[in-house]
């Protein structure tokens, strides 16, 4: 083509894109496509920026001005300022802001522009005060690069304390409140946007990642506790029956759209659960969809996948089907209406704060639901607020109530005493921010021991009263609750595997440590076991975010078991059969207290690499995506044409959910083999692990011939492993401590850690040590181990 007709439209175009790595044929193109093509706007504007690249910035500046229109012109004006190397930003900004004075749709461009200038030369105050200025209304790639800067400043602490003003929040409380704040600000400024892309969690992630979650509280706390205080002045009375839920049409005769909704949701909180009608709850999603999709609206759909990950949340064993429902209000926005896009980002939001909170995310999460919320008032749909949005409050108020003041509690009561009729979940926050419970325990007791019939409520009920127990400190009776009613609590927690994790957690740890007897212990270990269990199914998530948050709560009811079941496996008087049990358990446990998530997803990345073939499947799968949605708009779902786009979107899906690292679970840890192990060890050979506890270290010692279990008490009182670490790593970080110093904590720490594995090499013809450490908790070489005087 280039040879016999050089004037085809589209053929430099064309060859630009073919040879865009390639410099000097890339400028030759360009050049030539000029000489046959001099008004061509595309190629102008790509010599120009191949200018500016060169760092020709005199000569782009003209280039871009030869296309006539204001952008270009402001471009222009950028490059007049970067050849002359200009560093007055007041100059900088009035110069470009000429443009902006005629043409006010410019303002954003502009002011990231400069904001970018200032950037480049270390003026993070103006760079960042400049963008502030910006509007952030528009869905637009322009607003996109704002916040993306933002994040970028705010996240570095040295930077974000010069755009700040010269903060210095490591002397100064007040400077520290105000980076916080600003965080905090920006956090939610993020979340409102990025919901409106797809993918946008990946954003405010960057920014989530730059404070641990304690840190996040001391800002957040405050937006929680100004929105449930917001919540509780308002009249929802007046506003539900303005619902769209609220006005659903129920109908007993056949199955509507509408009917579909209104199970979905009833059997999500268990009060109208599918086995009492004859189904399974994967056929009333799956018969639901069918149906919506075939003859609901647009505004249907949307509720169908809201309601879908709610529901997968509570009830489905592994959480990634909420978060895949979730994302699909997003995918489905696509083609959605501007009226209806409002009402599919706040429910979005929502489903996506749910589904973040109860992975154990909490603060992305909270800060979701908190700009959920803020959206659906202003759309006066309030049923999500009052159900799932205050589910969200309350659990995070309850969990971090240590983080209020007096007065700041006694608030929260206000709200909860407007709120609790429209959502239950608010009433246990009496335990934790009022005084006197005793009203409110005799209610759950009545509630618990005249239920006719055992269901999710009751079993809600029977845990907040145990928690109450506890409140009132009456462990014996709290006991009692769990003990006669354990039998009966396993088939209702299918009902709610978001909680099942944390309720055998909380109620074995009860057992344990009040229960008085060894049944009540061992049965308490047989719940954390199953705690364990539950969060290795919950585990199965796709997002490494999401699999570590709930790694720490796996981590530390592992601890938690091996302490008191290597407690109970030293004592002399167990009984041989429970003995042998406990064996068995402490070396599975063993074999999986290890930092998992960064183990898996190492794997994961090894494994796992993206084919030519694989990448062009996915760009195909999206296009496809996008070609259902746009179709649904105008056929129905069994139209040919939609099903075999529907047919080749399942085919798709299903391969590469097998081979493409964007959709493939991370594969589990199954953890240490020590008989295989113990089989591979050469007779000079030992493998040694280590688990620091609560109140003890339990270490495994593993050679050709023996598995040998050691469990080393401490003491909470003096020097203890933690204490004697900290100093150690302080006299290691400082110049003037003494050999002594460094021999004393070094001794400490061996007594607890190594004194079983010294035992072994200082008495048998030993070659290689392997040694397995507690990497979480100990910062101790064991290089550094002190040992009857030997090092």
């Amino acid at each position: 083509m280039y040879s016999e007709d050089r004037w085809e439209r589209g053929l430099f175009e064309l060859g630009l894109n073919v040879y865009k790595k390639d410099e000097k044929r890339y400028r030759d193109i360009l050049e030539e496509g000029i000489i046959y093509q001099p008004e061509n706007t595309f190629l102008i504007e790509r010599y120009a920026n191949f200018l500016v690249d060169q760092g020709n910035h005199k000569e782009a500046a003209s280039w871009f001005r030869k296309i006539d229109k204001p952008y270009f012109e402001l471009i222009a004006r950028i490059n007049d300022l970067l050849a002359e190397e200009q560093t007055d930003i007041k100059i900088v900004k009035s110069y470009i802001f000429e443009i902006v004075e005629k043409n006010p749709d410019l303002k954003n461009i502009a002011l990231l522009k400069v904001a970018l200038y200032a950037k480049s030369k270390g003026h993070y105050y103006n760079a960042y005060n400049l963008l502030r200025e910006a509007d952030l209304h528009e869905v637009d790639d322009t607003t996109q690069d704002i916040l993306e800067h933002k994040i970028d400043i705010l996240k570095d602490t040295e930077r974000a304390c010069k755009a700040l003003g010269k903060l210095k929040p490591f002397r100064k409380e007040k400077d520290y409140a105000i980076l916080l704040e600003k965080r905090c600000s920006l956090l939610l400024e993020c979340i409102n946007f990025f919901a409106n892309i797809e993918n946008g969690y990946y954003h405010w992630r960057k920014l989530l990642e730059c404070q641990q979650v304690d840190i996040w509280n001391i800002s957040l706390k405050k937006r929680v506790l100004g929105c449930i205080k917001e919540l509780g002045k308002i009249d929802f009375d007046r506003m539900l029956p303005d619902s769209y839920i609220s006005n659903l049409q129920l109908s007993e005769e056949h199955l509507n759209c509408d009917t579909a909704i209104i199970c979905l949701r009833k059997s999500n909180c268990g009060e109208m659960p599918p086995e009492k009608f004859g189904c399974t709850r994967e056929e009333l999603v799956k018969g639901s969809w069918v149906l919506i999709e075939a003859e609901g609206t647009t505004i249907q759909r949307i509720w169908l996948r809201y309601y879908c990950s709610i529901g997968a949340s509570v009830l489905s064993e592994n959480p990634q089907e909420a978060t895949s429902f979730s994302l699909s209000i997003l995918e489905y926005g696509k083609t959605v209406d501007s009226s209806e896009q409002k009402l599919l980002v706040a429910l979005y939001l929502m489903a996506w704060a749910n589904v973040q909170f109860r992975l154990g995310n909490t603060i992305e999460g909270v800060a979701c639901a908190i700009v959920s919320i803020k959206q659906l008032l202003v759309l006066k749909e309030v049923t999500p607020v009052l159900e799932e949005g205050l589910n969200i409050l309350s659990k995070y108020l309850g969990m971090y109530d240590e983080l209020y003041s007096e007065n700041e509690k006694n608030d929260v009561v206000e709200s909860i005493e407007v709120l609790k009729k429209y959502n239950e979940s608010l009433e246990p926050l009496h335990y934790k921010y009022s005084d006197d419970v005793t009203e409110i325990i005799q209610n759950y007791e009545e509630r618990v021991e005249n239920c006719e019939e055992k269901d999710s409520h009751w079993l809600i009920d029977l845990s907040n009263l145990i928690a109450g127990k506890v409140k009132n400190k009456e462990y014996d009776k709290a006991v009692k609750y769990i003990t006669d009613n354990y039998n009966s609590i396993h088939g209702l927690l299918n009902q709610r595997r978001d909680i099942a994790a944390k309720l055998y957690y909380s109620w074995g740890d009860l057992l344990i440590k009040t229960g008085g007897s060894i049944e009540n212990v061992l049965l308490g270990l047989e719940m954390l076991d199953n705690a364990i269990i539950q969060l290795q199914k919950r585990r199965q998530v796709y997002h490494q975010e999401e699999r570590a948050a709930l790694a720490q709560e796996y981590d530390q009811i592992i601890r938690e078991y091996l302490c008191f079941s290597g407690i109970y496996y030293a004592a002399k008087d167990i009984e041989e059969e429970t003995k042998r049990k406990l064996r068995k358990e402490i070396l599975e446990k063993m074999s999986i207290c290890l930092p998992l998530s960064v183990i898996e997803q190492k794997n994961y990345y090894l494994k796992n690499e993206i084919s030519d073939e694989l990448d062009k499947k996915h760009c195909r799968l999206q296009q496809l995506k996008r070609e259902y949605a746009i179709m649904l708009k105008g056929n129905r779902v069994e139209d040919n044409d939609v099903q075999t786009i529907a047919r080749e979107i399942e085919f798709l899906s299903k391969e590469l959910i097998n081979k493409h690292p964007y959709y493939m679970p991370l594969n589990k840890f199954e953890g240490t083999n020590w008989e295989e192990l113990k089989k591979n060890l050469k007779p000079d050979e030992v493998v040694y692990q280590y688990v620091l506890t609560e109140m003890a270290m339990v270490s495994i010692l593993v050679t050709d011939k023996w598995i040998d279990i050691r469990t080393k008490f401490f003491s909470a009182e003096g020097d203890t492993p933690y204490s004697g670490m900290k100093k150690y790593g302080q006299i290691i970080e400082s110049n003037t401590s003494s050999d002594g110093e460094i021999k004393y904590f070094s001794s400490v720490i061996t007594d607890v850690v190594a004194e079983h594995l010294c035992e072994y090499v200082f008495n048998h013809k030993t070659k290689s040590i392997y040694v397995i450490p507690d990497i979480s908790k100990s910062i101790f070489p064991i290089a550094a181990v002190q040992y009857k005087g030997y090092i």
